[in-house]
């Protein structure tokens, strides 16, 4: 894993977040280091997917699903998120970058907290919990780091259907 100040903090307040969990998870998205050693650090059994999450939605031995930073990356996140009912829990995170973030360009969707318990709501889940997590940059070197410095945070979401 990185081992930078930002993803370690980030690692330690995202398994504050998450409930005791004994069973195999699922990570939604490709594989990378920071699910990985999440569910080292919970000891869980760590599995992720390997396709496109916008199309091969089939994931139903799996009682919690991780999807992390992967919401804003999808077309269409009400489809991914009716798809994903047979699951008891998902744990969800995603970053909201303000309008003077001036757009990701592989962000498809960008949701202000209320439009995006709208989308939950929609999607028929339940929010057990939720949380936004601030992460300090520290980076004053130009327009957009400082902008990032200021609004570096995550929505964190345990839904239930």
């Amino acid at each position: 894993m990185e081992h930078c100040f930002v993803n370690i903090k980030r690692l330690k307040n995202t398994i504050k977040f998450i409930d005791k969990i004994e069973e195999p998870i699922l990570c939604i998205g490709k594989e990378n280091p920071f699910d990985r050693e999440l569910c080292k650090k919970l000891g869980v059994e760590y599995n992720y997917t390997a396709t496109d999450a916008d199309f091969d939605i089939k994931y139903y031995d799996f009682k919690t699903i991780f999807c992390f930073d992967v919401i804003e990356y999808l077309m269409n996140p009400l489809l991914f998120l009716i798809n994903n009912k047979s699951c008891n829990i998902i744990y969800l995170c995603y970053q909201y970058n303000p309008i003077i973030y001036f757009w990701s360009k592989s962000h498809f969707v960008e949701y202000p907290k209320k439009s995006f318990k709208k989308l939950l709501e929609k999607a028929g889940y339940k929010i057990c919990k939720y949380e936004r997590i601030w992460f300090e940059t520290l980076n004053f070197k130009g327009i957009r780091p400082v902008i990032r410095t200021l609004t570096n945070s995550r929505y964190y979401y345990k839904l239930r259907i």
